[in-house]
Parts: C-alpha cells; sequence; structure tokens
C-alpha cells in the first residue's frame, strides 16, 4: 500500500512539473459519512479540506487534474445506553487523478480515482477524546470521484465534488446463532460531498 501511494505522489508531482500545467490552491467544506451495513445509525458530519491541484491540458478540450489533499472526514454517531452522542473525526491525505472536460469556458466536468490514506482518526464523546485509529481495518482506501467546477473570475473557480467510496474501512465478523464465527464481511465506504473554492496560483 506504501508503495502504491508513493508511486501516485510521484506520479503526480511528475505531471504537476510539466511545463504547461496550472496549479491551483484549493479550499471547502464537507459533508461526510460513512455507509455502514452493520450500523445504519452513523450519520453525517461537517468538516473541511484542503490542498493543491494541477491542471494538465491534453488537447483544447480535455485535461488532467492531480491532486495533493488534506480532508477531515468521519461521521456522528449516536447516544446509547451507555454513552452519550458524539463524532469521529478521520484525517484523510488523498491523491486524486481526475480526468476533465471542458464543455464551456465557465464549466468543466471531471471524473476519476482518488486514493487515499487515513493519517488518524479520533473519537469524542462523554467529554473526552479516544484515538481510534487502531480500529480502522484498512486505511488505505479508494473513492471514485465526480466533480463540477464553474469559473466566476479568471483566477478563481466555485467547485462541487462527491467521493463515493468502493474500498471499505472495517472487516466485521459474522457469527451464526450460537455465536461461532462464519466469516467475515467488509463494510464502512465512504460518502463525502465536498464544496469549495479553487485559485490559480500560476498564469
Amino acid at each position: 500500500m506504501r508503495k502504491a501511494g508513493l508511486l501516485l505522489f510521484c506520479l503526480m508531482m511528475s505531471l504537476i512539473s510539466f511545463s504547461q500545467t496550472r496549479i491551483h490552491m484549493k479550499g471547502g467544506l464537507t459533508l461526510a459519512s460513512l455507509k455502514d451495513e452493520f450500523d445504519p445509525q452513523k450519520q453525517a458530519r461537517a468538516g473541511f479540506y484542503a490542498g493543491l491541484s494541477g491542471t494538465v491540458p491534453l488537447n483544447s478540450t480535455i485535461f488532467l487534474q492531480p491532486e495533493l489533499i488534506y480532508s477531515l472526514r468521519g461521521y456522528r454517531f449516536p447516544a446509547t445506553a451507555t454513552n452519550s452522542s458524539g463524532v469521529v473525526a478521520q484525517n484523510y491525505l488523498s491523491l486524486p487523478i481526475l480526468l476533465g472536460y471542458s464543455a464551456t469556458p465557465k464549466w468543466r466536468f471531471l471524473i476519476g480515482p482518488e486514493p487515499g490514506y487515513l493519517v488518524w482518526a479520533n473519537s469524542r464523546f462523554d467529554g473526552d477524546n479516544h484515538n481510534v485509529t487502531k480500529n480502522i481495518n484498512y486505511r488505505f482506501n479508494v473513492d471514485a470521484t465526480g466533480e463540477m467546477n464553474y469559473v466566476i473570475l479568471k483566477s478563481y473557480k466555485i467547485e462541487t465534488r462527491f467521493c463515493f467510496g468502493v474500498t471499505p474501512q472495517y472487516k466485521a465478523q459474522l457469527t451464526d446463532n450460537l455465536g461461532n464465527n462464519i466469516g467475515y464481511q467488509k463494510t464502512g465506504y465512504h460518502r463525502v460531498l465536498e464544496v469549495g473554492v479553487k485559485y490559480e496560483l500560476s498564469k
């Protein structure tokens, strides 16, 4: 996993160093949750994201957009008989590589994979913080990402993105009626909406 992440990082930096690449700084708000068949009460939580992206033109309308993004994801959970309600914060570093299409001079549409790595996770409830990073079975995840953005000024764009998790976070143990282990099922898939602003650093 680490080798794959390093390879993606080197590829992204190679694309950004291309002479025609335009560099952008970006950031905004997230609304994140986790689809979990074994715990459907997980609720969406607000967060944020920030990072850099590059636009590499392939022709007059098609381009690649490699990125390096930090994002705060996670979910909220309701109160139980023993604990109060709380929130889980999951801190991710992502390396999306998106293929884009300039439909008009103002509108752009993008799609592609968004590999990410969970740096650390924290759960807060009953007034205390708990490091829950080790509870995550799979810290390397891949999302299928779609985005549209709109040019509001020459150097500014508004972007909206949805990240649909295709790899899980957890491996849940399955048992029969007698409590015997009968296998495992993967669960916990990201669902993240991002809305933000992108500013072009290079002209």
